[in-house]
């Protein structure tokens, strides 16, 4: 296995595929982590969410129920 120019390390295909998976490990990881937090961060406010939801649903139905009692 030839070495790289510096000395300090062997370069070769398998050197440069061990690179590879390690940087695809480490994005993945990287990424999980960010879904993560952002389920920690929105799963307090998903009840109101739900409310609100079911309120503007409601709303909606009664207003398209009023247009069509007119028309």
């Amino acid at each position: 296995m030839a070495a790289d120019i510096s000395g300090s390390r062997p370069c070769g295909p398998e050197t440069r595929h061990a690179e590879i998976d390690r940087s695809f490990t480490k994005r993945r990881r990287h990424r999980k982590a960010e879904i993560y937090q952002r389920t920690r961060t929105l799963a307090p406010v998903l009840p109101a969410l739900a409310r609100t939801a079911a309120t503007e649903r409601e709303r909606s139905r009664a207003m398209l129920e009023a247009a069509l009692a007119v028309a």
